[in-house]
């Protein structure tokens, strides 16, 4: 049938032989499979009755959903699963998405054989949820030797592995990867990101075995985990911004905006970046006695908050970022003191930490703690460099240092800075 323009239906222009001409089973495999996409499950079962074609198109569509629906017998379930299963797996046809969401008492081999036919028929979206609070199911090994897995989406259930067989873990592929209430301890996860460092989207949600993560290169960061204790991250993006730190206590941030390699000078940074990097660091919990220390790679300039009740990041390209309890202190200058920084400027607290250490910076760390000079001066560059605090910049004839009193002075953090330099 056809619709004409004033609304009216007629049927189809016959061929010779007088049959109407079947227009939409003539559609390409592919278009149909797209048009599936768009119903529900239920919508899109409907279309079977349309033509033989489209039945059979039914049965082979590349994205299979299964969620056990409200008395439906457990038997049946499995039937249904099975049933849709069968033809990918003798016509080797390829899966594109495998969604299952079974219900607790479903027995496990008939889990593990699913996975197992799914990542057979090389497939690129996997989501599983056990619908079980107690997520006690654990997935099969196979799991992990799905080569094609471009995104992993697991619910209510265990992800554990021998982290000792690292060969395991064989996800070439896999760029999106989603847990939620899943069992995974923090070494576990790690290793998945240090074999495979090509994730790009990251969403972790209650998963209590985890309470430190270091990730580079993400693109999204989604992590809702009231027990993370530490988390580092490097890359060009701030893919985290709608995270919460309230539990965090350590963190490392890396940033190197590699697709403005044109950017060289401070100063030369977008302004919305550094706003919501800002927003960003408001967030954390300062009155558990962090420090937040701002390093800027390029120009060798650090800043550290004692007290950061108003923070403003300074526009430098490339920056490491440094939260930690004040009690590290003198552990994280340590630190920044082998990268030889020229300007260290502290907006301090009542009783200063900070100023207290910088002083005893003039030598080197490891014979103020010994007493023994330092093995060699690659060990402590530092050990012949002045500190001299700078009570004004405006004799300088130094470029960074310059641009770095100017930011400065464009900011309220003018008045209550204290500055030193290192002088070689």
């Amino acid at each position: 049938m056809a619709e004409t323009k004033d609304g009216r239906l007629h049927k189809h222009p016959k061929h010779s032989f007088g049959e109407t001409i079947d227009r939409i089973s003539e559609l390409p495999v592919h278009i149909i499979h797209h048009i599936f996409s768009k119903f529900n499950q239920k919508e899109a079962a409907k279309t079977c009755v349309l033509s033989k074609r489209w039945y059979y198109c039914w049965t082979s569509r590349p994205i299979l959903v299964f969620c056990q629906l409200p008395y439906m017998p457990l038997e049946k379930f499995v039937k249904l699963v099975d049933q849709f299963l069968q033809p990918h797996l003798e016509e080797n046809l390829h899966l594109e998405e495998f969604n299952l969401q079974y219900p607790p008492e479903l027995a496990s081999h008939h889990i593990d054989r699913w996975i197992d036919l799914a990542v057979k028929l090389n497939v690129k979206v996997l989501k599983i949820d056990t619908s079980d609070d107690s997520g006690s199911h654990n997935l099969p090994d196979v799991i992990y030797a799905a080569k094609k897995l471009t995104t992993l989406k697991l619910s209510r259930c265990k992800f554990e592995f021998d982290i000792s067989t690292t060969s395991i873990i064989r996800f070439c592929c896999l760029k999106d990867l989603h847990l939620s209430y899943v069992h995974i301890s923090e070494r576990q996860l790690q290793r998945v990101f240090d074999r495979r460092p090509f994730i790009r989207n990251l969403s972790l949600s209650n998963c209590e075995g985890i309470s430190k993560l270091h990730v580079r290169n993400l693109e999204e960061v989604e992590i809702q985990a009231p027990n993370l204790l530490e988390f580092n991250f490097g890359g060009d993006k701030m893919a985290f911004s709608s995270m919460d730190p309230s539990s965090l206590e350590s963190v490392q941030l890396s940033f190197w905006l590699f697709e403005t390699p044109i950017i060289i000078k401070f100063g030369n940074v977008d302004s919305s970046w550094c706003t919501n990097l800002q927003h960003f660091l408001q967030k954390f919990n300062y009155s558990k006695g962090l420090i937040l220390v701002i390093s800027c790679c390029r120009t060798q300039i650090i800043l550290i908050y004692e007290d950061p009740r108003e923070i403003i990041v300074p526009p430098c390209p490339n920056i490491e970022i440094f939260i930690a309890p004040m009690q590290r202190v003198e552990s994280i200058i340590d630190r920044l003191m082998f990268r030889p920084p020229k300007i260290i400027s502290v907006l301090p607290c009542t009783k200063s930490k900070v100023l207290q250490v910088l002083p005893e910076i003039k030598g080197c760390p490891k014979k103020r703690k010994s007493g023994k000079d330092c093995l060699s001066n690659i060990e402590c560059f530092y050990c012949q460099r002045e500190l001299k605090e700078v009570g004004n910049f405006m004799d300088t004839t130094d470029e960074e240092m310059a641009s770095w009193y100017s930011w400065l002075k464009s900011t309220p953090l003018i008045d209550q800075v204290t500055t030193f330099t290192f002088n070689s």
